[in-house]
């Protein structure tokens, strides 16, 4: 048993996909450029091993940071909030 052929696609819709994808990619270099610029105000380079800066480092690393506040509960099921409410201690 064969399957059917596929009609291949127009050349309309060809030229909207790519259309499409062309601005995706415009966003994609814009969101690079924003990040790259950022990490340039912050002094992080290319050639910054950051793992042996981290261990000459006399502060404590992150993985021995706690958390501010503890997890917030879980929404009970059939909640109506779209966001975690705030928690004040």
């Amino acid at each position: 048993m064969t399957s059917p052929q596929a009609e291949p696609p127009s050349a309309q819709s060809l030229g909207e996909s790519l259309a499409a994808l062309a601005v995706q990619v415009a966003a994609l270099r814009g969101q690079v450029t924003l990040i790259s610029q950022r990490l340039d105000r912050a002094g992080l380079r290319g050639d910054l091993d950051l793992a042996a800066a981290s261990r000459n480092s006399p502060r404590p690393s992150p993985t021995h940071w706690t958390p501010p506040h503890p997890a917030a509960l879980p929404h009970p099921p059939g909640s109506a909030w779209t966001a975690r409410p705030i928690r004040r201690s």
